[in-house]
Protein backbone atom coordinates (compact mmCIF):
# COMPACT_ATOMS: atom_id res chain seq x y z
CA UNK A 1 0.00 0.00 0.00
CA UNK A 2 3.05 2.55 1.06
CA UNK A 3 4.80 1.72 -2.56
CA UNK A 4 1.43 2.80 -4.41
CA UNK A 5 1.37 6.33 -2.75
CA UNK A 6 -0.85 5.71 0.68
CA UNK A 7 -0.07 6.76 4.19
CA UNK A 8 -0.59 3.79 6.36
CA UNK A 9 -1.49 4.80 10.33
CA UNK A 10 -1.26 2.11 12.78
CA UNK A 11 -2.19 2.46 16.20
CA UNK A 12 1.53 1.18 19.00
CA UNK A 13 0.76 -2.50 19.12
CA UNK A 14 -1.92 -3.12 16.76
CA UNK A 15 -0.01 -6.30 15.61
CA UNK A 16 1.25 -7.47 19.20
CA UNK A 17 -1.14 -10.34 19.17
CA UNK A 18 0.00 -11.64 15.55
CA UNK A 19 3.47 -11.14 17.02
CA UNK A 20 4.30 -8.22 14.63
CA UNK A 21 5.89 -5.19 16.66
CA UNK A 22 5.65 -1.60 15.77
CA UNK A 23 9.23 -1.30 14.42
CA UNK A 24 7.93 -3.85 11.58
CA UNK A 25 5.80 -1.82 10.20
CA UNK A 26 7.89 1.50 10.56
CA UNK A 27 10.06 -0.21 8.24
CA UNK A 28 7.30 -0.63 5.53
CA UNK A 29 6.46 2.65 5.43
CA UNK A 30 3.47 2.73 8.33
CA UNK A 31 3.20 5.52 10.76
CA UNK A 32 2.39 4.76 14.45
CA UNK A 33 0.39 6.60 16.62
CA UNK A 34 -0.72 6.10 20.17
CA UNK A 35 -4.28 6.68 20.18
CA UNK A 36 -7.43 5.62 18.95
CA UNK A 37 -8.43 9.28 17.95
CA UNK A 38 -5.07 9.85 15.60
CA UNK A 39 -6.12 6.38 13.60
CA UNK A 40 -9.81 7.32 13.37
CA UNK A 41 -8.72 10.57 11.26
CA UNK A 42 -8.02 8.19 8.43
CA UNK A 43 -10.12 8.86 5.31
CA UNK A 44 -9.75 4.92 5.47
CA UNK A 45 -10.37 2.63 7.97
CA UNK A 46 -9.24 -0.50 8.01
CA UNK A 47 -10.41 -3.45 10.67
CA UNK A 48 -10.95 -7.10 11.43
CA UNK A 49 -13.05 -7.27 13.88
CA UNK A 50 -16.44 -5.02 13.28
CA UNK A 51 -16.55 -1.09 15.13
CA UNK A 52 -17.85 -0.84 18.87
CA UNK A 53 -19.93 1.39 20.30
CA UNK A 54 -16.90 3.65 21.21
CA UNK A 55 -15.42 3.39 18.16
CA UNK A 56 -18.47 4.48 15.91
CA UNK A 57 -18.79 8.02 17.91
CA UNK A 58 -14.92 8.12 17.31
CA UNK A 59 -15.58 7.80 12.85
CA UNK A 60 -15.97 11.33 11.46
CA UNK A 61 -18.30 12.31 8.32
CA UNK A 62 -17.90 10.81 5.04
CA UNK A 63 -14.86 7.89 5.88
CA UNK A 64 -14.70 4.61 4.39
CA UNK A 65 -14.80 1.65 6.90
CA UNK A 66 -13.89 -1.75 5.55
CA UNK A 67 -13.97 -4.35 8.72
CA UNK A 68 -16.26 -7.66 9.49
CA UNK A 69 -19.72 -6.07 10.18
CA UNK A 70 -21.59 -9.33 10.78
CA UNK A 71 -25.16 -8.03 9.82
CA UNK A 72 -27.06 -10.19 11.14
CA UNK A 73 -26.02 -9.43 14.57
CA UNK A 74 -26.18 -5.45 14.86
CA UNK A 75 -29.25 -3.83 15.63
CA UNK A 76 -30.89 -1.17 13.72
CA UNK A 77 -29.13 1.83 15.82
CA UNK A 78 -25.45 0.43 14.07
CA UNK A 79 -26.84 1.24 10.66
CA UNK A 80 -28.20 4.54 11.54
CA UNK A 81 -24.96 5.65 13.52
CA UNK A 82 -22.83 4.98 9.99
CA UNK A 83 -25.56 6.48 7.80
CA UNK A 84 -25.49 9.66 9.99
CA UNK A 85 -21.87 10.14 9.29
CA UNK A 86 -22.47 9.02 5.48
CA UNK A 87 -19.65 6.28 6.16
CA UNK A 88 -19.50 3.72 3.06
CA UNK A 89 -18.83 0.42 5.16
CA UNK A 90 -17.87 -2.25 3.16
CA UNK A 91 -18.62 -5.64 5.17
CA UNK A 92 -15.16 -8.11 4.21
CA UNK A 93 -17.42 -11.27 4.99
CA UNK A 94 -19.82 -10.51 2.09
CA UNK A 95 -17.11 -9.55 -0.53
CA UNK A 96 -16.91 -12.31 -3.18
CA UNK A 97 -14.56 -12.56 -5.85
CA UNK A 98 -14.51 -13.81 -9.63
CA UNK A 99 -16.19 -17.18 -9.05
CA UNK A 100 -18.73 -15.71 -6.89
CA UNK A 101 -16.98 -17.37 -3.67
CA UNK A 102 -16.67 -15.36 -0.43
CA UNK A 103 -13.05 -15.94 -0.04
CA UNK A 104 -12.36 -13.87 2.85
CA UNK A 105 -14.61 -15.28 5.11
CA UNK A 106 -13.70 -19.00 4.10
CA UNK A 107 -10.27 -18.15 4.85
CA UNK A 108 -11.41 -17.08 8.48
CA UNK A 109 -13.41 -19.72 9.22
CA UNK A 110 -10.30 -21.97 7.97
CA UNK A 111 -8.42 -20.18 10.63
CA UNK A 112 -10.99 -20.65 13.03
CA UNK A 113 -11.42 -24.30 12.72
CA UNK A 114 -8.01 -25.10 12.79
CA UNK A 115 -6.76 -22.97 15.90
CA UNK A 116 -10.38 -24.14 17.29
CA UNK A 117 -8.82 -27.85 17.62
CA UNK A 118 -5.79 -26.30 18.51
CA UNK A 119 -6.69 -24.03 21.67
CA UNK A 120 -9.02 -26.80 22.86
CA UNK A 121 -6.35 -29.07 23.14
CA UNK A 122 -4.04 -26.06 25.74
CA UNK A 123 -7.52 -26.15 27.71
CA UNK A 124 -7.08 -30.15 27.66
CA UNK A 125 -3.85 -30.17 29.14
CA UNK A 126 -2.59 -30.25 32.22
CA UNK A 127 -0.51 -27.35 32.01
CA UNK A 128 -3.88 -25.00 32.09
CA UNK A 129 -5.50 -26.69 34.76
CA UNK A 130 -7.18 -29.08 32.16
CA UNK A 131 -7.56 -33.45 32.48
CA UNK A 132 -4.35 -33.49 31.41
CA UNK A 133 -5.50 -35.48 28.00
CA UNK A 134 -3.58 -34.88 24.62
CA UNK A 135 -5.93 -35.11 21.49
CA UNK A 136 -4.07 -37.92 19.74
CA UNK A 137 -3.68 -41.31 21.40
CA UNK A 138 -0.60 -42.63 21.76
CA UNK A 139 0.69 -46.89 22.59
CA UNK A 140 -2.14 -48.39 24.85
CA UNK A 141 -4.37 -45.13 25.37
CA UNK A 142 -7.35 -44.39 22.93
CA UNK A 143 -6.97 -41.24 21.14
CA UNK A 144 -9.60 -38.32 22.85
CA UNK A 145 -13.56 -38.32 21.56
CA UNK A 146 -13.75 -34.62 19.60
CA UNK A 147 -17.40 -33.64 18.70
CA UNK A 148 -17.82 -30.82 15.92
CA UNK A 149 -21.03 -29.14 15.65
CA UNK A 150 -21.37 -28.16 12.23
CA UNK A 151 -20.55 -29.56 8.73
CA UNK A 152 -19.64 -26.10 6.77
CA UNK A 153 -16.24 -24.51 6.65
CA UNK A 154 -15.52 -24.19 10.23
CA UNK A 155 -16.30 -27.34 11.03
CA UNK A 156 -14.68 -28.92 8.29
CA UNK A 157 -10.83 -27.59 9.45
CA UNK A 158 -11.48 -28.38 13.39
CA UNK A 159 -12.17 -31.69 11.36
CA UNK A 160 -8.69 -32.24 9.67
CA UNK A 161 -6.72 -30.83 12.08
CA UNK A 162 -8.40 -33.16 15.16
CA UNK A 163 -7.73 -36.16 12.68
CA UNK A 164 -4.28 -34.78 12.10
CA UNK A 165 -4.09 -34.98 16.10
CA UNK A 166 -5.09 -38.36 15.81
CA UNK A 167 -8.68 -37.56 18.09
CA UNK A 168 -11.49 -39.63 17.45
CA UNK A 169 -13.81 -37.19 15.24
CA UNK A 170 -18.34 -36.99 15.26
CA UNK A 171 -19.28 -34.37 13.39
CA UNK A 172 -23.30 -33.25 14.13
CA UNK A 173 -24.75 -30.94 10.89
CA UNK A 174 -28.49 -30.83 9.93
CA UNK A 175 -27.98 -30.86 6.61
CA UNK A 176 -27.18 -34.68 4.88
CA UNK A 177 -24.95 -33.23 1.73
CA UNK A 178 -22.70 -31.57 4.04
CA UNK A 179 -22.43 -34.21 6.52
CA UNK A 180 -21.05 -36.53 2.99
CA UNK A 181 -19.13 -33.79 1.34
CA UNK A 182 -16.89 -33.95 4.80
CA UNK A 183 -17.00 -37.63 5.01
CA UNK A 184 -15.73 -38.26 1.93
CA UNK A 185 -13.27 -35.39 2.42
CA UNK A 186 -11.90 -36.75 5.38
CA UNK A 187 -11.37 -40.20 4.14
CA UNK A 188 -14.58 -41.73 6.25
CA UNK A 189 -12.23 -41.46 9.15
CA UNK A 190 -15.35 -39.57 10.89
CA UNK A 191 -18.56 -40.44 12.31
Amino acid sequence: LVHNGHQIILESKAGIQSNFKDDEYIKSGADIVFSKEEVYESDIIVKIEPPTKSELKLLKKGQQLISAILLQTRNKDYFQQLLKKDITSIAIEHIRDNEGKLSLLRIMSEIAGNTSLLIASEYLSNVNSGKGLMLGGITGISPTDVVVIGAGTVGEYACRTALGLGANVRVFDTSLSRLRRLYQLTGRRIS
